[in-house]
């Protein structure tokens, strides 16, 4: 039984228990202190990965962190510039969601987000 299951518990059930998830956390050797991030991560809307990362890891490799850095500072000036603007709201949610994968990217480096992304697009 591998590390994940061992320390979950029974009742519980996880989209982390699927095979493709499993095989992720394996072959990544993803700590079980960072299920959490995973799971926090599942719960952003799949749009999300897909408008923000998904370009960012067909294109960008040792820079994707700082991509990311940059993501976050871009968002950041255009609600300071327009903070009245009801429709940037949506933006606004963005801003958590880039800052928990930036955490994870720098602790696992660009193939194991890249991963991980794929993954959470097709979630």
């Amino acid at each position: 039984m591998n590390e994940f299951k061992k320390n979950q518990p029974r009742e519980k059930s996880s989209f982390l228990e699927d095979d493709d998830y499993q095989e992720f956390i394996n072959l990544r050797q993803i700590k079980p202190e960072d299920f959490q991030v995973i799971e926090n991560l599942s719960s952003y809307p799949t749009e999300f990965f897909i408008t923000e990362l998904h370009n960012l890891f067909s294109s960008s490799k040792e820079n994707s962190a700082q991509d990311i850095r940059d993501r976050i500072r871009q968002i950041n000036k255009t609600l300071e510039k327009y903070p009245e603007d009801k429709n940037l709201l949506s933006l606004k949610k963005r801003i958590p969601f880039l800052e928990l994968f930036l955490e994870f990217t720098k602790k696992y480096g660009w193939m194991t987000a890249r991963h991980l992304n794929s993954l959470l697009e097709r979630k």
